[in-house]
């Protein structure tokens, strides 16, 4: 298992270096123009599957042509949306969706692909884990936005938090 834990962990520092730090802003800005005639798209899409082929073994080169192809099509068609944090976030899953496809089709045996199939289906922490990340990806940061629409002022803010605590200690002085 830490075999293919390490191969995860090596596929996701791979993506982070790629699209984080080794593609200049300018190949960003260039895809936003050509969209799919940029140069640096196809060019950032061989970086990030060479990185990942690099660390995940030269035997995975099926997985480097997944990342490759998927990679390319998913920044594309991010090139066409506004720069926004929903974008930014689907952009985000999606290259997520396909590592951890890559990675858990790549340590199942086909023969057991039913069985692997109904074991990820049924995998209560995993599905906890995909629940509690889509939640703060996304929703949370609604709410968060909801609760911070209404601000109160210094002085009502001080007002508050000192009847709050008033009320505290007299509950706590009762018992």
């Amino acid at each position: 298992m830490i075999i293919e834990e390490l191969w995860l962990i090596k596929l996701l520092i791979a993506h982070l270096m790629t699209d984080f730090i080794l593609q200049p802003r300018s190949w960003i800005e260039e895809r936003k123009l050509k969209h799919f005639n940029s140069g640096k798209l196809y060019l950032h899409g061989v970086i990030t599957a060479l990185v990942a082929w690099l660390f995940i073994g030269w035997q995975y080169y099926l997985v480097a042509i997944i990342l490759f192809a998927t990679h390319t099509i998913i920044d594309g068609w991010k090139s066409y949306q506004k720069d926004s944090t929903p974008y930014f976030i689907i952009d985000q899953l999606l290259h997520l969706i396909v590592i951890f496809a890559c990675w858990y089709f790549s340590f199942i045996e086909w023969k057991n692909t039913l069985m692997s199939w109904k074991e990820f289906n049924t995998n209560l922490p995993l599905w906890k884990l995909i629940a509690g990340f889509l939640f703060v990806t996304y929703p949370a940061g609604i709410i968060i936005g909801q609760f911070t629409d209404y601000q109160l002022s210094t002085s009502e803010a001080a007002d508050a938090c000192t009847r709050s605590y008033r009320r505290v200690t007299r509950i706590y002085r009762t018992k």
